[in-house]
């Protein structure tokens, strides 16, 4: 039998990626280790069963689950549900109802240009040597940021007479306006590596929301004559769609925000996965749109930053951490996979799902609850300026290289970035590997580095997701995250490629703390902070963090006696229970 309906919501609009996104498929391919979802015509697109889960978890997290119909919250009122018949077999039962939300796939869109999407290379670092650990290198497509995803869903009122949810008809379409407003002001993450940058997507443009009656015959025949096209009904807007029941307000989960202003000391670049012609160590860059530009990624960043607050849970553990090197007989992954086990770290940044036969339950998949997001060049946004440079030559074979410039240098010099407001500057450093037997330069390894200078980058984005904290962390993670701030500022963390060469060397000239969501004590002092140095050479110090503190010498006194106290205790691990 039919569901009987009351009304039906038609939304359709645009969700544009503002990060890279990876919504990966099924297939296997030679070029990538994790491809990207390809439906049967051969198009990119990302399908409905992610984007309903990505509503549907937002739904649950926001809105208190706790109500009288069974326990059953309005995702399961929504999204549907069904009961089983106990835990031994896990069988289904009858209890229960389809979802009345109805989510399309999406087709993606790529920005202007960009005909193919981005490989981004990734590598598991090897904690007692410091290179990069054997077997842990992976790769996976990204679309590039600017692309855009087709929304359409549907969302189905039942009529009460003839409803399972016995709730206010109303609660969906405010439900709905609830989440549209969310994609507008904040957006969601979709897709893989949310907590390394990548996945986060908002609503482009208004959608268009239009509501088809269904609850009288005038009304059916309406929708019918209309043949579907939401053109043909007066569209409505988030907000009043809210107003159709004032009551419903959703909780949103706690989060600090901190957003560091920077600048490179000296070259600072990640590294791409090619050599150029004449320079063999070239920039990563990114489509942006419908232009190329130097590109630190998210992950590359949280690795750094993850390196060092590793370090600093070591150093304060000491013995206690019984960390062992495992031999080089075990298993590459299961090598990697115990230097990684640190107390904090894994809560903090998360650990990825391992396969090996005898890991237990507590080394299974878990989120990090601290999102890092990319960082892009400003000032460094040309197509035909990258082009020039990646396939240029080192010497003209028709010019005497000693009489003027070469065809590598003059596209340096030319290089035209798109709205730049300063130049940045680009030199190709030579270098040699000396033999140490007689001297002088190795056979065979001469190579040459590429320096970019003057570059402006965007802030470095921190958010420490505060609910995905078990609850006995959250004081030592909030304080560890203090430490990896002062560590930046005093330039402890170098970002990119060639940390120990030289380059990725950095100057902290702001810092700003934001709350959002929930407001809880531990969070909310913080709100509006802004540090800034004050000073001629406009770079923060740590006088500038002491400064702070002693300004909020109660919460920050706490706050050491939390981590103390988590210290001495030796970082208890997190429990299998979800967080308070």
């Amino acid at each position: 039998m039919a569901r009987r309906l009351q009304e039906r919501w038609k939304i359709r609009g645009t969700l544009e990626a503002v990060q890279p996104l990876h919504v990966g498929g099924a297939q296997t391919v030679a070029e990538t280790d994790m491809p990207l979802a390809i439906n049967g015509q051969g198009q990119f697109y990302v399908p409905g069963t992610s984007l309903a889960g990505v509503f549907r978890h937002w739904l649950a997290e926001v809105f208190d689950e706790d109500n009288e119909t069974g326990g059953l919250g309005l995702s399961h009122r929504l999204f549907g549900w069904q009961a089983t018949k106990g835990n031994s077999g896990n069988q289904a039962s009858d209890d229960g109802w389809a979802s009345f939300v109805l989510v399309e796939d999406g087709l993606v869109n790529l920005p202007d240009g960009v005909a193919f999407p981005q490989i981004l290379d990734s590598v598991g670092i090897d904690r007692q040597s410091g290179a990069a650990a054997n077997g842990i290198k992976f790769d996976r497509a990204i679309l590039p940021r600017g692309t855009t995803v087709a929304l359409e869903m549907t969302w189905e009122v039942p009529t009460p007479s003839n409803s399972h949810l016995k709730k206010d008809p109303n609660e969906t379409p405010a439900a709905l306006g609830h989440l549209l407003s969310q994609l507008q002001e904040y957006g969601l993450q979709l897709g893989a590596g949310g907590s390394r940058g990548l996945g986060q997507v908002r609503l482009h443009a208004e959608p268009i929301i239009a509501r088809e009656d269904w609850s009288s015959r005038a009304g059916v025949l309406n929708v019918l004559k209309s043949r579907g096209k939401t053109s043909a009904s007066p569209h409505w807007t988030p907000k009043q769609l809210q107003d159709r029941l004032p009551s419903l307000k959703p909780k949103l989960p706690p989060e600090l925000d901190v957003t560091i202003q920077w600048r490179p000391d000296g070259p600072l670049m990640s590294k791409a996965p090619f050599d150029g012609i004449a320079v063999d160590a070239l920039p990563l860059l990114s489509q942006d749109r419908d232009e190329w530009t130097m590109f630190l990624a998210g992950s590359s960043i949280k690795g750094a930053i993850r390196s060092q607050a590793e370090r600093i849970v070591r150093t304060l553990l000491g013995e206690r951490l019984q960390m062992t090197w495992p031999d080089g007989s075990r298993n590459d992954r299961e090598r990697h996979r115990r230097q990684v086990e640190v107390p904090l770290i894994r809560e903090v940044f998360g650990a990825a799902a391992q396969r090996a036969a005898n890991i237990s339950r507590e080394t299974t998949t878990q989120a990090g609850s601290l999102r890092v997001a990319p960082c892009y060049g400003l000032n460094t946004r040309s197509r035909s300026g990258w082009n020039s440079i990646i396939l240029a030559d080192a010497v003209d074979p028709k010019v005497d290289f000693v009489a003027g410039a070469t065809p590598l240098s003059q596209a340096m010099s030319d290089f035209k970035p798109s709205g730049a407001v300063q130049k940045p500057r680009f030199e190709a450093a030579t270098h040699v590997a000396i033999d140490r037997w007689t001297g002088g330069a190795a056979e065979s390894l001469l190579y040459s580095g590429f320096e970019p200078r003057h570059v402006e980058w965007d802030p470095l984005r921190l958010t420490l997701q505060w609910s995905r904290i078990p609850t006995a962390l959250r004081h030592p993670a909030l304080a560890l995250v203090w430490l990896l701030i002062r560590d930046l500022v005093q330039n402890r963390i170098p970002l990119g490629f060639g940390s120990t060469r030289g380059y990725g060397s950095i100057a902290v000239e702001a810092i700003q703390f934001e709350t959002r969501g929930t407001a809880i004590d531990e969070l909310k002092w913080w709100n509006g902070h802004r540090l800034t140095a004050g000073e001629s050479n406009g770079v923060l110090t740590r006088d500038n963090l002491d400064k702070f503190a002693a300004s909020h010498e109660e919460a920050f006194d706490e706050l050491q006696l939390h981590w103390q106290a988590a210290i001495e205790d030796g970082l208890p691990r997190s429990t299998d229970k979800e967080p308070a």
